[in-house]
């Protein structure tokens, strides 16, 4: 009786459980490996890079998978009035399914970005697929131009992109920007995103040259410094050294090379390392100021000059020479942030932490004190620390 009574409940629970009726089989599904959206007539376009499955697959003569970007992707183009309306075309054209948990990279064409980006976040957020640390790119012109180029040295552009914005930012190039570093930006005062903008160059096989014969240029990939937005809208970019100034003032620079003339006037080259950032507000003044400190220490690298510069004088100089150089790309990025009335720095919320009441009188006003009333002061300290293994200048 009791058997019956277990086996009988075992029974009327097993009918609540769903068992694997949300599953998706591999074969059945088409891997996004990167996305572009851009906005043409009045139509969003969507570009995906979707993983061929048979090409992946294909074994060559050596035993080894084929890797050829034009078999190993497809390119797919989709249009509607919506991005979704666009990713159900996408599927409505496909065999398979989209796939988006794979997804690296979306980029944004400039069209869109100057419309406002909240709308591809709000619309990426509530995909469920789709990772939180996604990266975010914005082109400098069509996005699909980007997720279309041709690879250098991986197997598809999305692998390329990936690369790329991991490497140019510990170089200070550029800026990593995820999607879930968009969604807190979001949520915080006074704190605009600088998102990694990219753009295509021709790129000429070294090779054919030397060969004598006409090479034929492929469009590849490269960093083009920042994009800035306000409220959410792209309102302008960032160049190198912008670009350079700004990391050191938000405080993430891991390396960075540095150039300084000589005493002889022959470019020495400094490699610095580690930037550290720090805001101290100054809210008793008016208007008020705010301190960035800047510490940060190198190496000599290479000195093309005649001069010996290993004494403790020398080290002095070089420091205060890159000290000077510092300054002047702080300087360009600042003035970029008040031009563009842009808070990319997060000045805003310096002052809202420290005393939440200040921030809530500016807060209205807010971008035009930042572009005419707020002073901001810069105290850089570079220490060179060694000048590498070979302590003379070695005479020609």
């Amino acid at each position: 009786m009791r058997k019956t009574m277990y086996l009988t409940i075992v029974l009327l629970l097993s009918s609540f459980l769903n068992g694997c009726w949300d599953r998706q089989e591999l074969n059945q599904l088409s891997i996004v490996t990167a996305a572009a959206i851009d906005k043409v007539d009045e139509e969003y376009m969507l570009t995906t890079s979707i993983i061929r499955p048979v090409a992946m697959t294909a074994t060559g003569g050596d035993g080894g998978t084929s890797t050829a970007t034009g078999d190993g992707v497809w390119i797919a183009l989709s249009y509607g009035s919506t991005i979704h309306e666009a990713e159900i075309e996408l599927n409505r054209r496909a065999s398979r399914t989209a796939y988006w948990g794979q997804n690296r990279i979306i980029v944004i064409g400039e069209e869109v970005a100057r419309e406002g980006v909240h709308q591809v976040i709000d619309m990426l957020t509530r995909y469920p697929e789709l990772r939180l640390n996604t990266w975010i790119l914005v082109a400098r012109g069509l996005a699909s131009d980007i997720v279309v180029s041709v690879p250098q040295l991986e197997k598809s552009a999305s692998a390329e992109l990936t690369g790329l914005i991991t490497r140019q930012e510990g170089w200070a190039h550029g800026q990593k920007t995820a999607l879930f570093q968009i969604l807190r930006n979001s949520n915080s005062p006074a704190k605009e995103p600088l998102i990694t903008a990219v753009t295509t160059a021709e790129i000429h096989p070294a090779n054919l040259e030397h060969e004598g014969q006409q090479p034929t240029p492929s469009k590849g990939v490269e960093v083009y410094g920042c994009a800035v937005l306000k409220e959410g809208k792209l309102v302008g970019w960032l160049d190198k050294e912008e670009t350079l100034g700004a990391h050191w003032i938000i405080g993430d620079i891991e390396r960075r090379a540095i150039f300084i003339d000589g005493p002889d006037g022959k470019p020495i080259s400094i490699q610095l390392l580690d930037g550290e950032s720090q805001f101290v507000a100054d809210l008793t003044v008016e208007p008020h100021k705010i301190t960035i400190f800047i510490e940060t220490e190198g190496n000599i690298i290479e000195n093309q000059g005649n001069r010996e510069i290993e004494t403790t004088e020398s080290f002095q100089w070089l420091g205060k020479e890159v000290e000077r150089e510092i300054q002047r790309e702080l300087n360009l990025a600042i003035e970029k942030s008040r031009a563009y009335q842009s808070d990319f720095f997060g000045f805003g919320r310096t002052i809202y932490r420290q005393d939440p009441s200040a921030w809530r009188q500016l807060e209205a006003e807010w971008s035009d004190y930042l572009a005419e009333k707020l002073v901001v002061e810069t105290v850089v300290t570079v220490t060179l620390r060694r000048a590498g293994m070979n302590r003379q200048f070695i005479n020609p």
